[in-house]
Order: structure tokens, then sequence, then C-alpha cells
């Protein structure tokens, strides 16, 4: 029997079709009627119009969004705490991306943030476009009907629409696996065009380049134990260059932060945080302090409170960093990695088993409630945010109650549940027949994004304590990676 030849897609119809799918990525956002909105929004858009400000000059300066120290010293004068100032200058905090700040902000200046949902759709759809389309050689149709199924039916749409770096996660991790699995597959123009997407993704946040960094590790590891069979060392060479260009722009951004304030920036944190509502890190204050010398020492008689009270919590009963002066909060973010040394020492087993149970939890633990407007939510974007922003929040459908996400919650979670079961089958059922062209890359991919999504879990799992939002922002792979694999098992023609 005559194999039928293999249709090539054209150079460049990848990208032409990807803007058809950045289009129904926007689906969410248009239906919506706005962008959806974290707390820390505000951050990423007050850094972006700080360094827009500083590169442009004043004509683009933007005071509606205002600072930490702003709304402080506008909200009513709290009780007077240990270690608290409500006048000191706050400090830069390193945790807070300004490449995608510089995003978020040029996005709200230029078009009232549709220019940060179409990048950040535009970013999903090239990838994909160029894995299932150069990749698997798929028809334009499925492409459209895949990425049709990811915007409408998981929650991949509400995080192309959410200005925070969330959905760069999925992107890092995206990037990585069509690199490694189609790397002889792809054109020069792929390579670079991937190269582009992945070094920006692992700029946006610290957790990007921790997944990318660990995806990395592994496929190296498979590199070096399987190299006979595993030739893809430009794929590697290509993956550690966006991770190269993401420690180089963090590292730029430290060193002119510090020349511009005189202090290096602060990392929040996250670690002495996590410990401390693990538990093990609990046992350790309440076990020797003061005599330790940390600083968390001295905020003894409030804890344990949850890792986001501890982190940003105002209330001078239960938060810790945001209420503290700056050289408190200098010492908390110098001295966690110290003070998680100490702990594991002191209670090895505990933090073990309680980092373990913690992954866990977040590898099942996705859903879209941190994303509803609670009260307080709604609050703080009223005191933080311009007034027309606001009144765009409020009337969005989002805004306006928590039947959309609750909605599309339930749906992604189904979706979620056939795709593991659909990949699950495709891992166990056995294989006969002669090997087809094509069909291990698919795997490849398959799994390298699964990989990504429990990597994703590992990363945020053992240095955050477990949160929706986590996890939620990769989730929507599952259903990718199976489309993939269903896709390329329909391609194949079955052995007689």
């Amino acid at each position: 029997m005559r194999t039928p030849m293999k249709r090539h897609p054209a150079g460049w119809q990848p990208y032409i079709v990807a803007v058809i799918g950045a289009l129904i990525l926007c689906s969410f956002a248009v239906w919506n009627g706005y962008a959806v909105f974290f707390n820390d929004s505000r951050s990423y858009v007050r850094g972006g119009s700080v360094v827009a400000t500083k590169i442009l000059g004043s004509r683009i300066d933007d005071r509606a969004w205002k600072s930490r120290t702003a709304i402080s010293s506008g909200a009513a004068a709290a009780a007077p705490v240990a270690g608290s100032s409500d006048t000191a200058p706050k400090a830069v905090t390193g945790n807070r991306s300004v490449y995608y700040g510089l995003l978020a902000f040029l996005g709200y200046r230029l078009s009232n943030f549709w220019l940060t949902i179409v990048v950040q759709a535009a970013a999903v759809a090239c990838v994909a476009a160029i894995a299932l389309l150069r990749g698997l050689n798929q028809r334009t149709w499925f492409y459209v009907a895949a990425i049709a199924v990811i915007a409408l039916l998981t929650d991949a749409g509400v995080f192309v629409a959410y200005i925070m770096p969330d959905i760069f996660a999925a992107v890092v991790i995206l990037v990585a696996a069509v690199t490694v699995a189609f790397w002889d597959r792809l054109l020069r123009r792929d390579r670079l065009c991937l190269f582009g997407i992945g070094a920006y993704a692992a700029c946006t946040h610290p957790s990007h380049l921790l997944i990318l960094g660990l995806i990395i590790v592994l496929v190296a590891l498979v590199y070096v134990t399987r190299r006979a069979r595993f030739k893809r060392g430009g794929a590697i060479l290509l993956l550690v260059g966006c991770e190269v260009v993401g420690i180089v722009a963090t590292l730029a951004f430290n060193v002119v932060a510090t020349r511009l304030t005189g202090e290096r920036p602060l990392l929040l944190p996250h670690i002495t945080a996590h410990l401390v509502e693990m538990g093990p890190g609990m046992k350790y204050i309440r076990a020797r302090c003061p005599g330790a010398g940390f600083a968390v020492c001295q905020f003894a008689p409030r804890l344990p409170v949850g890792w986001v009270d501890f982190l940003s919590s105002t209330n001078p009963h239960k938060g810790v960093f945001e209420v503290a002066d700056p050289a408190t909060q200098r010492r908390l973010s110098d001295e966690q990695t110290k003070f998680a040394e100490a702990v594991i020492l002191f209670d090895p087993v505990g933090v073990i088993v309680g980092t373990a149970r913690d992954v866990v939890r977040q590898t099942v633990l996705f859903d879209l409630d941190t994303l509803k407007l609670s009260a307080k939510a709604r609050q703080n974007f009223h005191d933080s945010f311009p007034a027309a922003v606001f009144d765009r929040i409020a009337a969005s459908r989002v805004g306006q109650g928590d039947v959309t996400l609750d909605t599309i919650s339930r749906i992604n979670l189904g979706i979620v549940i056939l795709s593991a079961g659909g990949l699950l089958y495709f891992a166990f059922r056995r294989r006969g027949g002669p090997p087809v062209a094509g069909r291990t890359d698919a795997d490849m991919f398959a799994v390298l994004l699964v990989a990504g999504v429990l990597v994703n879990a590992v990363v945020c799992g053992a240095l955050a304590s477990p949160e929706p939002r986590f996890q939620s922002r990769v989730v929507w792979l599952l259903p990718l990676a199976f489309a993939a694999l269903a896709g390329a098992r329909r391609a194949t023609p079955r052995p007689r």
C-alpha cells in the first residue's frame, strides 16, 4: 500500500493562523467586557508606570495608580505596633517583574488593557500554532478546534484576560515542550519566535525561571542518559538561552533599582511565611525565639497566620511583612534562607512531610475563587485603582457576581478530568504494529506538558502555600496535551 505524502505547512502559515487563535482566546475578555484583576495587579501597573516614566519622561507619568505608601497614608491610622512605620518609604519589591509591569502599564495607557490581553493571547496562540501545525502537521481546522476548546471550555481564556503574569507560566512550559519535542521540524523563524516568547516569559516572574530551570534539568538528564535516542542538544541550548536572558534581566533590574534607590530590591519572604503556616517554622519560633535572633521572632505573639496574611495583611494584629518598618522588612527578606536552614535542621521530617503534602495539594488544587471580586478585593480596587478602571471592573460580568467564574471552574474541572483520563489511556494501552512517524514526538510533547504542570506544582507548593490560582494557570495544558495525542492518533493509519 502506498503511503500518502505528508502535507507540510507553508513557512508562515502557523503565524497567520495564530491570528485566528489569538482572537478566539480573547473571547472571554470580550464577553466579560474587561480584563480581570488581582490585588497585585496594581503593583505591576504601578511598577511599569515608574519605569516608563524614567525611560520616556514625565509625559507618560500616571499617578492614578497609587503606591502602597499613598494608600497607607490615606487610610485610617492603625494602632501602633512594634516594628511598624506608616510614613517610612517602601523599598522596591523584586518579586514584581518590571518587564511584565511595562506590558501591563503600556496596555493600560494605550488601550485600557486590551493591548495587554491581545499580547497574552498572541503568545499562547503562536506557540500552540507552531506545535500543532508545524510540529504535528495538523490541519488548520484542527488547530482552530483545539484553541476553541481551550478558550471556551477551560480557564485559559480567563488567564489570558488576567492582568497578572500567570499566563506566562503556561507559556514557558509550552515553549519548552514545543522546542524539545519538535526541534528537528522547526524552521529558523520558529526557533527565533520560541526563543523570544520563552525569554520574555522567563522574565515575567521568578517562579517561571524556576519552572523553566527544572524542565531544562529534566530534559538534560534524558539527553545525557539516552543520547543515542535523544539528539536534541540544540533545543536544550535554546531553553538555556531563555533561562540566561531571564536571569540577566532580573540581575539588571536589581542593579538599576539599587542605583536609583540606594537599596537592593526586597524579595517577599515567601519561604518564611510558608514554613510558619506549614507548621515546622512555628514550632521553631516557639522553641528558639527570641534567642534565635531572627526578625520574625518579634512577631511571635500574632503567629501563626496564613502566608497571605503574613505577607500582605495591613491588620496590625495579623500582618507581618506589610506592617513592618523598612529595616525589619529588609531583615525578613534577607533572613528567609537562613531561617529555612535553621527550621530544616530543627525539624527535617516535618519540613519534608509538610512540603510533600503541600506539593500534592497544589497538584490537585485548581479553581478560580481567588479571582472573584470579593468584598475585600472590591474595597482594595476602589481605594488603589483609578476610578475609571474600578468602574469598568465593577460593571464587568466578573464584577457583577461569582456565577461566571464558578461556571468556568466547573466546566474546566470536567475537561481536565476527562483529559487526564485520556492521557492515562494513551499511556497504558498496548501499542501494536510498527512505529509510526510522528508518534514519538507527539508523545514527548504531551509528556513534557504534563511534566511542566507537575513542576509548577512542585515550585509553587514548595515555596508558597498551596493556592488554587497557581495550578489553575497551567492545568489547561492537560487538555492541549490530550488534543495533541488524539490528533496524532487520528492522523496515524492503523496497521493491517
